[in-house]
């Protein structure tokens, strides 16, 4: 994704539309290429809510 979207709109199965926003984009060698890696959150949680989020995810990460 070279451009990754800032807004994505997804409709779950019960018809309802979740807005999400791009909150970070990092790049990161892969096979001796550069790959832009987007993160999304929905756009109804705070900064400190999505914070705690990715540092929730980190801590899952093997070898971490």
């Amino acid at each position: 994704m070279g451009n990754p979207e800032f807004h994505i709109v997804f409709e779950l199965d019960t018809g309802e539309r979740v807005e999400y926003c791009r909150r970070m984009v990092a790049a990161e060698l892969r096979d001796g290429c550069y790959l832009n890696i987007a993160t999304y959150a929905p756009t109804c949680i705070s900064d400190q809510e999505f914070a705690r989020l990715v540092v929730d995810a980190a801590r899952r990460q093997p070898g971490s």
